[in-house]
């Protein structure tokens, strides 16, 4: 299999399977994600299966899907989108409703994002990986509209 192939299969039976118990097939079990900025990586494939069930809570009817791939030596950068149905209430901005109320969740967002995943005999290593955050807060309704009169 192809280090192009493995993220593909990674992004569909870790987060459309939901299959968590199979990331050692596709990560080292020491394991290096981070982000862009300088921020505490999630270090070991323990840390990032507890990671990935918290954002995978979130949710009901997630979908990831592999935009675009480069893949050079031992290195694959690949571009994701993920969309989901808020299930958690408490990410929204507007006051939590009345139980007869329902919610705004149920509200499908889209999460777009980019990996540099680096490879060592065929399991990725070290990921860095970005998303567009600000994006999936906005579609939540942050930072809230400002009432009239100045409150929020």
């Amino acid at each position: 299999m192809s280090n192009v192939d493995v993220v593909h299969s990674f992004a569909d039976v870790i987060w459309n399977k939901q299959e968590l118990h199979r990331f050692a097939e596709f990560m080292w079990e020491d394991v290096r994600l981070r982000g862009l900025g300088a921020e505490t990586p999630i270090v070991g494939i323990d840390a990032l299966v507890k990671e990935t069930a918290q954002w995978l809570g979130l949710y009901s009817e997630v979908r990831m899907s592999v935009i675009r791939t480069v893949a050079e030596a031992d290195r694959v950068a690949w571009q994701w989108q993920l969309t989901g149905t808020v299930v958690e209430p408490r990410l929204t901005s507007q006051r939590p409703p009345k139980p007869d109320e329902g919610g705004p969740w149920g509200q499908e967002v889209v999460v777009n994002g980019i990996s540099i995943s680096t490879f060592r005999d065929g399991r990725i290593a070290e990921e860095v990986t970005q998303s567009g955050v600000a994006e999936f807060l906005s579609q939540l309704g942050y930072p809230p509209k400002a009432a009239p009169g100045g409150a929020a």
